[in-house]
C-alpha cells in the first residue's frame, strides 16, 4: 500500500535503509545487479514502475528502480569491491526484506546498515498544515 507509516503512534513519510557492501566477493555485472535490485524491490512488497542503470569504465555501475511507494538506488564501485544501495520505501513496504537477495548477489564480507523512519525521524503528524 502507498501511503505515510504510522508506528508507535506517529506518522511518518516513509522507512529509509541505507546499506554499504564492503569486501564484495562477487563483482557482480550492471544486469545483474538491475534484475536483483527489481526482485529485491518486489520482495520488500513495492511495485516497480521503471528502472534505469549507467555503466561506468571499470565495470562500476549506477543505477535507480522508481516505485510506485518511491526509490532504490545503487552505486558500485568494483575497483574497490564497494557497493552502497539506498531504499526509501512508504505504506506497509519493509525494505529489510531486500537484504537477503543482495548479499547473496554481492558476497560482502562486511556490511553496515542504517534504518530509520523518514529521513529526519519528524512526526510528520506534528507539522502545522498548510492553510
Amino acid at each position: 500500500m502507498v501511503g505515510f507509516v504510522t508506528e508507535n503512534n506517529q506518522t511518518f513519510a516513509g522507512r529509509h535503509l541505507l546499506v554499504d557492501f564492503f569486501q564484495c566477493q562477487h563483482n557482480a555485472s550492471m544486469e545483474e545487479i538491475s534484475s536483483v535490485m527489481i526482485k529485491a524491490c518486489k520482495a520488500t512488497g513495492a511495485t516497480v514502475l521503471f528502472h534505469h542503470a549507467h555503466p561506468f569504465e571499470g565495470d562500476g555501475s549506477s543505477g535507480a528502480v522508481i516505485l510506485a511507494e518511491s526509490h532504490a538506488s545503487w552505486h558500485q564501485w568494483p575497483e574497490n569491491s564497494f557497493v552502497a544501495i539506498d531504499f526509501f520505501v512508504c505504506g506497509d513496504c519493509d525494505p529489510t526484506l531486500a537484504l537477503p537477495l543482495l548479499r547473496q548477489l554481492f558476497e560482502p564480507q562486511q556490511d553496515r546498515k542504517s534504518t530509520r523512519l523518514n529521513s529526519s525521524h519528524t512526526d510528520i503528524s506534528r507539522m502545522p498544515s498548510s492553510a
